[in-house]
């Protein structure tokens, strides 16, 4: 019986502590579901990223960030000397951050010269919260710091279809693809099929013909030269030529007097000369009739004045010479 009494209790006391653990261990997880409902959750890390990894100087960069503090932030730079630096105009130096943490800057641009190894492109928040990526700055063999890419054609001028040779420097890292275009006023032309290939040393080379079906009216060109991260550019200036075609020129027509009619006709002799007026135009038919007739005219007018007073004084001396015929008869 004491037994069983001593037993009862036992029990008794087993589950009622074992129901306070219980509501014990069930209280703490409520709590920690409390706490673990209104504790701020850690901001996600800020990043920034480049639109290239590497390549020479003086590049245009395209720079991405999220997760920053919205408001201003300042873009700047540290060497491969650690040494820092501020972006000069026309690149950007600052930006702004949207109110979801991010911002685009297209409009980085390194300094024309530095040393060669890893650049840090800087942020600096509205809070003071500072990120960076890292760029390489590469150089070809034998060149200290690699400047900005450039292209040179030869000749600076032609006319459709004539050969064209360029080459192009500081095109980093090897490899790097490079598309050639050519923009006549609105029009872009890709010269090659596919891009080309930068050498060991960043160089590009060859030649092009200039299209055939340009625009007339434009006798200025620009062939310029991207890599496909649009980050290494350069162009040069192409002159047209001959793309006007020059207008024939109609002959001009022969223009054939009219014949004009004349008052009177003029008889044929019907000797060798017969034809004679038919050789001159009606204008010198007229002058010549008119000189022969002038002629005729004077010669007509001597015959009175000189011809006739001389037959006049013939008959009076006849009438002087009858009487002394007579007489002598």
């Amino acid at each position: 019986m004491f037994y069983r009494i001593v037993y009862q209790k036992s029990m008794l006391v087993i589950s009622v502590l074992a129901v306070v653990v219980m509501l014990y261990m069930s209280g703490s997880v409520m709590v920690s579901d409390v706490y673990a409902s209104t504790k701020p959750k850690p901001k996600p890390k800020a990043t920034l990223t480049l639109n290239i990894p590497c390549g020479p100087l003086c590049v245009r960069l395209t720079v991405k960030g999220k997760n920053f503090h919205a408001g201003q932030a300042s873009l700047s730079y540290v060497d491969a000397l650690n040494v820092p630096g501020i972006f000069a105009a026309p690149s950007d130096n600052r930006v702004q951050v949207a109110q979801d943490g991010t911002f685009t800057s297209t409009n980085v641009i390194l300094p024309v010269t530095g040393p060669v190894g890893t650049w840090k492109i800087v942020i600096t928040d509205s809070v003071g919260m500072v990120v960076s990526a890292g760029y390489a700055v590469l150089a070809a063999p034998g060149i200290a710091a690699a400047g900005p890419p450039t292209l040179v054609i030869n000749p600076l001028s032609g006319k459709p279809g004539d050969l064209v040779a360029f080459t192009g420097n500081n095109w980093l890292p090897q490899g790097t693809s490079v598309t050639l275009r050519l923009q006549v006023g609105t029009t872009t032309i890709a010269l090659f099929g596919s891009p080309l290939l930068a050498d060991t040393n960043g160089a590009i080379m060859g030649s092009f013909s200039v299209p055939q079906g340009l625009d007339p009216t434009q006798s200025a060109a620009t062939v310029s030269a991207v890599d496909a991260s649009n980050a290494l550019q350069a162009q040069t200036p192409l002159t047209l030529l001959n793309l006007v075609p020059t207008p024939s020129v109609s002959p001009t027509p022969a223009i054939t007097p009219t014949p004009r009619s004349v008052a009177y006709s003029v008889p044929s002799t019907g000797g060798p000369g017969g034809g004679l007026f038919a050789l001159f135009g009606g204008d010198t038919t007229i002058i010549v009739l008119l000189i022969v007739g002038g002629s005729l005219g004077i010669a007509a007018l001597m015959l009175i004045l000189f011809l006739v007073p001389w037959g006049e004084r013939e008959r009076e001396r006849e009438r002087r010479q009858k009487p002394l015929r007579s007489r002598q008869w």
